[in-house]
């Protein structure tokens, strides 16, 4: 049978070497399996597109809305505040807002504003009876849906559908949610807010009103907040405010205690110390001074006068004039030295007065010397002074250490609760002015407008999906069918599969009611009304492989069964039997079903003695025949009580009848029961000259036709090959790859 296949690969475990190429899908047997089952994907294709047809058609028409909110993510504060209620929008942020949106709160408040729990489209509550009227805007009061003067809306139930917080109102903000979507536009920081009604005008309503309250929200949740902290800071710059009085009332309180007096956050002690130790410093760098200048002064003291007169340190206004006199002098004594002896008056004149000036120098020199030491005495002593009121001081602050510690504890105190209640009072002021200054960090960027044209349903989406579910499903069972389809079809089952060669097609003949069967005895009759048909010429191409045989052997028994009921056997005896008639042959047909006589039934009813009788030895088999009317043919019936059905039938009894009948007949048809369930199919079919087995196209399954043959195999039966009844020409070629198209060209022959 030539089945839709994948051709191995070569050189695979499963295929010999240099055998076949590569897979390779067997798109000719596709072809033709997919038009083998075209009839049954043509209906699962029609019966899916017409269901989407149907659905889609009942579906109502459903408007949708859109609006586009945007998330400012830029922290737009127009006075720099310490306190923010805005945060930089990620991922998460957005997708927060949009569950924000869909909340079911959002929804409450749009039912309210919208007065939606009146409106029947959402409160299922409620039935109309009338076209639904224009929904209200926002703020208009309605009554109750029962109180309509004019019927329009009926309550469906007792409940009071449009009461707040009523079953109404839950069932309306159910609605709602379920027709309202919002989803951030891909990375952006763009929401849209979907919106979905049966009046587009009602859509754009929902959706406008929906970004309208979400923003207003916003807005009103930062100022909330913002007047929250500001109140707290308020309440709690009162208890600061107490805390530095207090604070700083206990500093002031403790200084008074201790008689601790600062200047500029120092107490009076510390700066004593620190401007004597200054002073200190100043004084023992002017005493080191003095005291170098007055030993530099008594190195000289003992020195002569030149020597005296070199150093810096015994200086005065007067001995620079005696020393100036003295020089004078002295260049005026070496003139007079060189000019006079020692005894002149002018000599002793002079020399008495330089005497005299070295006299008033040594005294001068001694004052200054003693001033120097005067000087470093004095400066001692204000560096003892000092020195001592330090000692003092620091002695008087030592003791004062633990007065210090806990002032100082309580001025850091004092000054942390001033520096936060500083920091909380400007903190409170720019809270006060950020209230009046907030804005919603989400914008309307464009707002949603009544749509033209439904969103849903689609109608060509919808039928295109169902035509493509269609055609999967048709497909899938066309693949079914071709995977169960184990039916004798084509030669190649019968030649292949069977092992026996395929004699004949034989096609089904058509039917003008479909609900009827036709009679082996009314398709013998239509086979002689219409020569040319299909039908007949499958029937004649069986007679002439028995008219060969029948040449060669002379008279000829053939027997006709199969493995089933049903399956077009007794049919073809008939027929087989009438053509030959037709052509002067004597030919007798056995009714060998002993159970079901068809034949007997439809020709010879009225039989009283049959093939039961003669093989009981009743009667002759010359007696028990009956020839037909106006026909060399004749019959051997089955008689229709028999006198003993279980009579078992042997080989041996049968080839001495069929011997005895071929004696008197050209052509001996048997018609045997099925070989499958039935011994007597086997052992008649065994002891004909030959056997046909007829297989229904695509009924019979291919095992129950090995097994039949093999079960007649064993009793040696002698089949001349496989006749396929009742098949359909036009599919049956698509199993033979001939596409059909051949049944066109020679259907011309044909006159059905």
């Amino acid at each position: 049978m030539n089945r839709l296949h994948i051709a191995p690969e070569a050189g695979t475990s499963n295929s010999p070497a240099g055998e076949g190429a590569r897979d390779t899908l067997d798109v000719r047997s596709l072809w033709f399996a997919i038009r083998r089952r075209s009839k049954v994907m043509a209906a699962i294709f029609l019966v899916c597109t017409g269901t989407a047809v149907f659905v889609t058609s009942q579906m109502k028409d459903v408007y949708s809305a859109r609006t586009r909110v945007l998330i400012d993510p830029r922290d737009r504060q127009i006075i720099e505040s310490g306190v923010t209620t805005s945060v930089r929008p990620d991922s998460t942020i957005m997708d927060t807002e949009v569950q924000l949106i869909l909340s079911r709160d959002m929804m409450n408040k749009v039912v309210d504003e919208l007065n939606l729990d009146a409106d029947p489209e959402f409160n299922p509550l409620l039935t109309s009876t009338k076209p639904a009227a224009r929904m209200p805007g926002p703020g208009v009061a309605t009554s109750g849906a029962a109180d309509s003067p004019d019927g329009a809306l009926v309550v469906a139930d007792g409940d009071k559908a449009t009461e707040p917080g009523s079953r109404g109102r839950m069932l309306a903000a159910d609605s709602l949610q379920r027709s309202v979507t919002a989803f951030r536009d891909g990375l952006t920081y763009v929401i849209s807010i979907n919106a979905k009604s049966s009046d587009p005008e009602k859509a754009a309503l929902i959706a406008n009103t929906l970004t309208s309250i979400y923003i207003s929200g916003q807005l009103t949740t930062k100022v909330d907040e913002t007047v929250k902290a500001g109140e707290w800071l308020q309440e709690r710059l009162g208890v600061l405010r107490e805390d530095v009085r207090s604070a700083e009332s206990a500093v002031q309180e403790f200084r008074s205690e201790q008689g601790l007096v600062d200047a500029g956050g120092v107490s009076t002690i510390e700066a004593k110390i620190a401007s004597l130790t200054s002073q200190l410093l100043v004084l023992q760098a002017d005493l080191v001074e003095k005291r170098l200048r007055r030993d530099e002064a008594l190195r000289y003291a003992d020195a002569d006068s030149a020597t005296a007169q070199s150093s810096d340190v015994i200086t005065s206004p007067l001995l620079t004039t005696l020393r100036s006199q003295r020089s004078d002098l002295s260049r005026e004594f070496a003139d007079i030295s060189t000019q006079y002896s020692t005894l002149h008056p002018e000599y002793i004149r002079v020399k008495n007065q330089l005497d005299e000036l070295e006299l008033n120098i040594a005294a001068e020199r001694r004052r200054i010397l003693s001033s120097l030491k005067s000087d470093v005495q004095v400066a001692e002593s204000r560096v003892t002074s000092v020195e001592s009121e330090l000692r003092n001081l620091n002695g008087q602050l030592n003791r004062n250490n633990r007065e210090l510690i806990k002032q100082r504890e309580l001025e850091r105190e004092a000054t942390a609760s001033r520096e936060i209640y500083e920091d909380l009072l400007t903190r409170a002021e720019q809270v006060t002015q950020a209230s009046q200054l907030q804005r919603s960090d989400a914008h309307l960027v464009s707002a949603a407008e009544p749509a033209t044209e439904p969103s849903a349903p689609n109608h060509k989406l919808n039928i295109a999906l169902g035509a493509l579910v269609g055609l999967a499903l048709a497909g899938f069972a066309a693949v079914l069918f071709e995977m169960f389809e184990k039916g004798v079809s084509s030669s190649e089952d019968v030649e292949e599969f069977i092992g026996l060669p395929l004699l004949t097609t034989v096609p089904g003949v058509p039917r003008k009611n479909l609900l009827k069967q036709y009679t082996a005895d009314q398709l013998s009759r239509y086979m002689l009304g219409k020569p040319r048909s299909a039908f007949t010429e499958a029937i004649r191409n069986l007679f002439h492989t028995l008219f060969r045989a029948s040449r060669r052997e002379g008279a000829l028994t053939v027997a006709f069964t199969s493995a089933l009921p049903g399956e077009g056997k007794t049919t073809l005896t008939h027929c087989v039997a009438a053509l030959a008639a037709t052509q002067s042959k004597r030919v007798l047909i056995v009714d060998a079903d002993l159970y079901r006589r068809t034949l007997s039934k439809s020709i010879a009813p009225d039989a009283q003695v049959g093939l039961l009788e003669v093989f009981q030895g009743k009667v002759s088999a010359t007696e028990a025949i009956r020839p037909l009317a106006d026909s060399h043919l004749s019959i051997l019936p089955v008689a229709d009580a028999p006198s003993d059905p279980n009579v078992v039938v042997t080989r041996e009894e049968c080839e001495k009848l069929f011997t005895e009948l071929k004696q008197h007949y050209d052509l001996v048809v048997i018609d045997c029961p099925p070989a499958l369930p039935v011994l007597e199919a086997r052992v008649i079919g065994a002891a004909a000259d030959t056997l046909i087995f007829a297989a229904r196209w695509r009924k019979t399954h291919r095992k129950a036709v090995a097994k039949s043959i093999q079960l007649l195999n064993t009793e040696g039966a002698n089949i001349l090959g496989v006749a396929i009844t009742r098949a359909d020409l036009r599919t049956q070629a698509l199993y033979d790859d001939f596409g059909g198209s051949h049944y066109k060209l020679y259907s011309a022959y044909y006159r059905d």
